[in-house]
């Protein structure tokens, strides 16, 4: 027989109103019925991305390596992935990998020769 685990939780009164403002719009059912790709909840609006789609970036792919390619897309979202998870960037690397960048930090994804101009610093 299997373990059983419980949560201890307060049940509390859901408005009409609370409701609707945690549930998709009308649109997005319509979308979904008629079989288009469309996320619920969408991709944050209030977020400013450094690098627009079709920029030449630098993405990290290994602990000292980085890969060159370009953005193909904001915000990319696989399917498996819990609601309203998204990734800032998917990118096409030049090696033909189609990776995404997790985080909009220079730790995951840098303009193109970024790099280079940091350690020409160091005179490297």
């Amino acid at each position: 027989m299997g373990t059983v685990f419980a949560f201890p939780c307060t049940a509390v009164e859901l408005t009409k109103e609370a409701l609707d403002e945690r549930m998709p719009p009308a649109e997005t059912y319509e979308d979904w019925y008629e079989g288009k790709p469309t996320h619920w909840p969408p991709p944050p609006e209030d977020v400013v991305l450094r690098f627009a789609v079709g920029t030449r970036v630098e993405c990290k792919v290994g602990t000292k390596q980085w890969a060159v390619g370009y953005v193909t897309k904001h915000w990319f979202r696989q399917g498996d992935w819990p609601p309203g998870v998204f990734a800032p960037y998917q990118v096409q690397l030049d090696d033909g990998r189609l990776i995404f960048a997790p985080d909009d930090a220079n730790r995951c994804i840098r303009g193109e020769g970024a790099g280079k101009r940091w350690f020409g610093c160091l005179g490297g």
